[in-house]
């Protein structure tokens, strides 16, 4: 999915990676190990269960790749779970909304963690020497309720880059937005499961400045009564001066703004594949020669 100066790359597991014009958003290489992308993970606290909207083995997955979004859906015990991500059309901002809907007959409360680890620079940087790269990273917590993060220039050559984090919902939650920075705090020591903080509901440290390790995981906690669905969406928006990124954020944490975006990236597409002559047909053979 491109606006031509932002993309975001997804795989069927569910893995992805995003870029502003030649620079990474978040840790991405194909031959790690783990999976590595931005995901949110579900913590059922009446039944103690967690879970990641990542598509796995075994499980009721509906997978959808369109030219404007891509769309993840599945169901675990009462809870559905449907993902979309999007690129708004003419700004570098990218959308992951994710719904939740309580399709059991108690209420549910649940604990929503997003999570990535930011990178802000060009890939091989990243892939050269990540922890050296990760020590030109600085967060700041903005009082609109989402975190900033700068990358500072390494060389007078080169640019500084701004990228501003969002977890924003209209729905009512339980307690303020929690966040972490630190890596080690946040998943725990030599841990490549289930993040220690999420497993055991530790308060996140809410720390701003710079660490040796770092991710952006914000957490919201909501109460789903029976049938209800919520909206919590993700923004994430990037650019080289700090007031423009600031002012996205400010755009976008508006309900009614984030679904106008979807609808105005799906009429962006469908008018370029008219003006291109382009067919769904043709569509599904681009998108695998892409692969």
């Amino acid at each position: 999915i491109s606006n031509g100066k932002y993309t975001v790359v997804s795989t069927l597991e569910g893995e992805s990676y995003s870029k502003f014009e030649n620079i990474l958003i978040n840790r991405f290489k194909e031959t790690s190990e783990g999976k590595q992308g931005i995901f949110f993970y579900i913590k059922n606290l009446s039944f103690n269960n967690i879970w990641s909207t990542v598509p796995e083995k075994n499980e009721n997955n509906r997978i959808t790749f369109e030219p404007s979004k891509t769309k993840y859906v599945k169901t675990v015990g009462n809870i559905e779970t449907d993902e979309e991500i999007t690129v708004a059309p003419d700004e570098a901002v990218e959308i992951r909304r994710l719904k939740l809907k309580n399709i059991g007959l108690n209420f549910e409360t649940l604990e929503v963690t997003s999570y990535f680890e930011p990178v802000l620079s060009r890939a091989e940087q990243d892939y050269a020497h990540p922890a050296f790269n990760n020590l030109f990273l600085n967060f700041e917590k903005l009082d609109i309720g989402a975190i900033l993060v700068k990358r500072n220039k390494r060389g007078s050559s080169q640019k500084e880059y701004y990228l501003g984090a969002s977890f924003f919902t209209e729905s009512e939650t339980i307690g303020d937005l929690e966040y972490e920075i630190e890596k080690e705090r946040f998943i725990g020591k030599q841990n490549n499961k289930i993040p220690d903080m999420i497993k055991y509901s530790k308060p996140y440290s809410k720390n701003s400045g710079m660490v040796t390790d770092p991710v952006i995981a914000m957490k919201r906690t909501i109460k789903l009564s029976p049938g209800e669905t919520v909206s919590l969406d993700l923004i994430l928006a990037v650019d080289e001066q700090k007031d423009k990124v600031i002012d996205n954020l400010n755009k976008y944490q508006n309900t009614n703004v984030i679904t106008k975006t979807f609808e105005l990236a799906k009429a962006k597409v469908e008018a370029e594949n008219i003006y291109l002559g382009v067919k769904g047909k043709n569509i599904e053979t681009y998108q695998k020669m892409l692969e």
